[in-house]
């Protein structure tokens, strides 16, 4: 396909870089944005990027590992990229999870998916084992449910935590408890579960059973004035 931008050009909003890599007439395959920048995966599974440097547009470090790329993923200020090898390639903003550790970088292998919140990532390998990078607080840091974390099927986040969905409908969650990260208020409710979604600050975990499970930030509503 092909991409249209605008808006702040100094954000995204001039795709000259794009524009000039595609003179051999690749399509654009996704599409992925960080807060003020973006990463497109082309036909050939090469990656460009654009936008503000401090927010994930200059992959050029690890121009020569983006081959083969499946699907990019953004935080507020980096990204991830999946290759068809299972090995995972990040860049970008390191307070935003750009970078990872040698020792994450080594667990990086056979991922299936990968999750981002605004300030980490967390990657699922084909084996059920979840891998996290990034700020600890946003769930950067997965050390203290680690245990807990053993046949995931899936994964999902707020804007400062994860969810985890295991294969027997359990439910592991981690990050800033103000967005989710905490969810043992509602544990014993939180089994025989086949789906969780996110928003910016809570989850939703739907049961087998057809009911929902919801915890995070609570906000009352606001009442209107009368007209």
């Amino acid at each position: 396909g092909t991409v249209v931008c605008w808006g702040d050009r100094a954000a995204g909003g001039d795709a000259a870089r794009l524009q000039a890599a595609l003179h051999g007439g690749e399509s654009v395959r996704q599409v992925a944005a960080s807060a003020r920048a973006f990463a497109a995966v082309l036909e050939d599974g090469s990656v460009v990027s654009w936008g503000m440097r401090e927010f994930g547009s200059d992959s050029y470090e690890v121009r020569d590992l983006l081959v083969n790329i499946q699907e990019v993923t953004a935080s507020y200020g980096a990204f991830a990229a999946l290759r068809a090898d299972g090995q995972l390639v990040s860049w970008g903003n390191p307070l935003y999870g750009g970078c990872h550790s040698p020792a994450v970088r080594a667990k990086l292998r056979d991922v299936s998916s990968v999750c981002a919140s605004a300030e980490a990532f967390a990657a699922l390998r084909h084996d059920g084992f979840v891998v996290t990078w990034g700020h600890p607080e946003s769930g950067g840091c997965s050390g203290p449910v680690q245990d807990q974390l053993r046949n995931v099927i899936a994964l999902s986040a707020s804007y400062g935590a994860f969810a985890a969905l295991r294969s027997d409908g359990r439910v592991v969650t981690w990050g800033d408890d103000t967005f989710g990260g905490d969810s043992s208020a509602v544990r014993a409710e939180l089994q025989e579960v086949v789906a969780v979604e996110g928003s910016q600050a809570a989850f939703a975990a739907l049961r087998a059973d057809g009911s929902v499970v919801t915890w995070g930030r609570f906000v009352p509503p606001m009442t209107m004035p009368a007209p």
